[in-house]
């Protein structure tokens, strides 16, 4: 089973958008202001990634799209003046990507003469993509984060319109950025159950039990295909017999008197290779105790 809903945002949609929707993309996005051609891949600068906000561009799967179905959406290009590498990607990156790896000699291209800054045409970027629903919750992540360390816009937050998630979403979006990387590739690929949410969960856990292991437990979650509820309620339950089976002392002491030389044991494993430092202390006094009772 693969996530099918994005937690914290909305939900993903296909590789390619359907002709419909790149009808209404075409125009919620104003691609009046832009002349659309056919340009020639190796007129396109594909190093240059200033607007690609993606953790992975993974294009097996679009390439299997194009080379049945045709480009559906048109990329996003700005013309930056003359020489070899005439034009800059503005949206497109994945499917610029998959055609060059296809072979195209050539894309269809919005190229877009009215982007005169570096926020609109960041907010072409994000648009476009939002648009057709190909953000993951990472990539969100990392729009708002280049939003931010950009210092576009005024104050800590990305506008509503330009990605359409409240300013809580945007905190919770920002904190997957904490996680280890391996974490945020499993909440980036579409094949794992494991989601955003999941993500958030172990982060809360982690602060709470500090010898959690995260691939573990990311790997529990996609073969398993545990919930977020299941997987609160398995690690609270593995880290609580986990603290069950620690060192608790050697005595029972409802039976031992010291003064009248009773010592009752309880039936207790002791690992010292596994021992706290403070178990340690408390094993060292309680057979000191009584060795000190057999004089």
């Amino acid at each position: 089973m693969s996530k099918k809903i994005d937690k914290i945002t909305t939900a993903n949609a296909p590789e390619e958008a359907t002709p419909v929707e790149t009808a209404f993309a075409g125009e919620a996005l104003g691609f009046q202001g832009g002349e659309i051609r056919m340009v020639p891949i190796d007129q396109i600068d594909i190093s240059n990634d200033q607007y690609m906000f993606r953790l992975d561009l993974r294009t097996g799967p679009l390439e299997r799209s194009l080379r049945t179905h045709g480009l559906q959406v048109p990329v996003i290009l700005k013309a930056r003046g003359r020489g070899e590498r005439v034009y800059q990607i503005i949206s497109g990156f994945r499917r610029i990507t998959a055609a060059s790896r296809l072979g195209w000699k050539e894309i269809g291209a919005v190229v877009r003469n009215d982007l005169g800054n570096d926020e609109d045409a960041f907010k072409a970027a994000v648009l476009e993509n939002t648009s057709r629903k190909t953000y993951s919750d990472i990539d969100r992540a990392l729009v708002i984060f280049e939003y931010r360390a950009r210092g576009l816009g005024e104050g800590d937050d990305v506008p509503m319109e330009v990605l359409g998630v409240t300013k809580r979403q945007q905190r919770n979006l920002l904190s997957l950025l904490q996680l280890p990387k391996a974490v945020q590739k499993a909440i980036d690929d579409p094949e794992q159950v494991f989601s955003a949410t999941h993500g958030l969960a172990l982060k809360q856990l982690a602060s709470k039990y500090e010898k959690l292991n995260f691939g573990l437990w990311v790997k529990a979650v996609n073969k398993d295909e545990l919930s977020v509820a299941k997987l609160k309620r398995a690690v609270n339950k593995e880290f609580g017999q986990k603290t069950a089976e620690s060192f608790s002392g050697l005595f029972r002491d409802s039976d031992t008197d010291f003064e009248k030389g009773v010592v009752r044991f309880s039936p207790v494993k002791v690992d010292v290779g596994k021992m706290s430092d403070e178990e340690k202390v408390k094993l060292r006094g309680e057979l000191e105790a009584v060795l000190g009772l057999l004089g």
